[in-house]
């Protein structure tokens, strides 16, 4: 009887070294796939950085583009090179002014 006991005991202790080492196993496999996605957004959030860095420095040029293309000195020499004349004085219009006869 007392044989019985210990194979029994020992099938017991089997089953339960199995079920630790598969929970150990589990835990490990699902470490690996945290630290692999960890890596991989890592590297996905130090590419957008990077997009996002050009992306500023592109934006300052076109601010400067358009400041220049804007500045009076453009305009200035937009108007010559079109024949345009300056304009001595100037004639606001208001609401209340006719500009036809009715």
């Amino acid at each position: 009887m007392r044989g019985s006991k210990t194979n029994t005991q020992i099938f017991r202790y089997s089953k339960i070294r199995t079920f630790l080492i598969g929970c150990a196993m589990l835990s490990f496999i699902f470490y690996l796939v945290l630290v692999n996605s960890s890596a991989t957004l890592g590297i996905e959030i130090a590419s957008l950085q990077d997009q996002l860095l050009s992306a500023k420095e592109q934006n300052k040029k076109i601010e400067l583009q358009i400041a220049s293309l804007r500045s009076i000195s453009r305009v200035e020499e937009l108007a010559s090179q079109l024949d345009m004349i300056a304009v001595d004085q100037y004639a606001y219009l208001t609401a209340d002014t006719v500009f036809a006869a009715r």
